[in-house]
C-alpha cells in the first residue's frame, strides 16, 4: 500500500495545522495513520518511509516526532527537498505498507 503526498493540514478545517516543523509533522503522520488504518493497515506495517523537507535543519526535528509514532523501531527513510513554492508547506510524507 502506497500514501504519498500527507502534510499537515487538519483535516476538519482544510487548513495547516501551524507555522511550525514539529506540528506539521506530528499532524501529516496522524493523517498517514489514519489513511492507513481505513485500509486496514497500521504504522508497524510501514516498510519504507519518504520525508520532504522545505528545510534540511527540521531534520532533528522530525525523527524526534517520528520517535513518538514509532517508539520501537523506525522504518527506515529518505529525505529529499521539497520541490513546490509553498512557504508554508514544512513536510510531506510518503509512505509504503506491507499488509496481508
Amino acid at each position: 500500500m502506497y500514501v504519498g503526498g500527507t502534510v499537515g493540514i487538519d483535516t476538519t478545517t482544510g487548513e495547516f495545522v501551524g507555522p511550525t516543523v514539529r506540528e506539521q509533522t506530528r499532524q501529516a503522520l496522524l493523517n498517514c495513520q489514519s489513511i492507513l488504518r481505513a485500509a486496514g493497515a497500521e504504522l508497524s506495517d510501514i516498510v519504507m518511509v519518504h520525508t520532504l523537507l522545505r528545510r534540511s535543519e527540521d531534520a532533528r526535528t522530525v525523527s524526534e516526532v517520528f520517535t513518538e509514532f514509532f517508539p520501537e523501531l523506525e522504518p527506515p527513510r529518505c529525505v529529499s527537498r521539497i520541490g513546490v513554492d509553498r512557504p508554508i508547506l514544512l513536510i510531506s510524507i510518503a509512505m509504503v505498507a506491507v499488509i496481508d
